[in-house]
């Protein structure tokens, strides 16, 4: 698997085990549930910082293409973004009764990881050479 590839799919494995912490530890009505949230919500931004500045930036000097896959992701990271604002203030307030953003994220999630997986980083990866994956990793410090 390429590098670009195989890196971001393993950031999301990252973050889904971050994520599967806090809900387990969400059900079990641990307040600790709030420390891996905010350390899921923090990475994912994260995340999808170095999508947005490095990788969409580079995949659409390389191809021309801008109105196609990386405009629809990053619509989708501003409705992540939103569920993640939403459910970190109803854990603030201890509002976690209907947590209906939980869903949201979670459906949103998977089916956003899958087209980046399947679709965006394969074709991200056609345009990269070695020594641009360098550049890349490099410009995500």
């Amino acid at each position: 698997m390429p590098h670009i590839h195989q890196y971001f799919t393993a950031d999301h494995q990252r973050l889904d085990c971050l994520y599967h912490a806090f809900k387990a530890l969400l059900a079990r009505g641990e307040n600790t549930c709030i420390n891996y949230f905010d350390k899921f919500s923090q990475d994912l931004i994260r995340h999808i910082y170095w999508e947005e500045k490095v990788l969409f930036p580079f995949f659409e000097s390389k191809s021309g293409i801008t109105a196609g896959p990386t405009r629809v992701m990053r619509a989708e990271h501003q409705d992540i973004i939103s569920n993640l604002v939403a459910i970190k203030e109803k854990l603030a307030t201890a509002n976690i009764e209907h947590m209906l953003e939980l869903d949201a994220l979670e459906t949103l999630l998977s089916e956003h990881n899958q087209k980046e997986e399947q679709v965006l980083y394969p074709m991200i990866e056609r345009f990269c050479q070695p020594e641009d994956s360098a550049k890349l990793f490099l410009a995500m410090r």
